[in-house]
């Protein structure tokens, strides 16, 4: 899943109850944290480009349930499910 930035802060503001300078910091935190693992375990250097992954879901714009009805969607295409 992506989701544009200031979103996901703003998400994260809300949710655990933080200035959104608080949430910028540990979002930027939490994102170098990410990146560092997928380097490691997978080789993946960058994260921005997606083609790495079988399905990318935005969630900027996009409520909880749109977001399983896009998943289940990919899930039926592919005769997974």
């Amino acid at each position: 899943m992506t989701c544009d930035f200031e979103t996901r802060v703003g998400r994260v503001a809300n949710r655990e109850k933080k200035t959104i300078l608080q949430a910028r910091k540990e979002t930027i935190e939490r994102e170098g944290l990410i990146k560092k693992r997928y380097s490691e375990y997978y080789g993946i250097d960058d994260l921005e480009n997606n083609s790495h992954f079988d399905l990318v879901v935005d969630t900027t714009n996009n409520p909880p349930e749109k977001v399983c009805e896009i998943i289940l969607a990919a899930l039926k295409e592919h005769a997974i499910i």
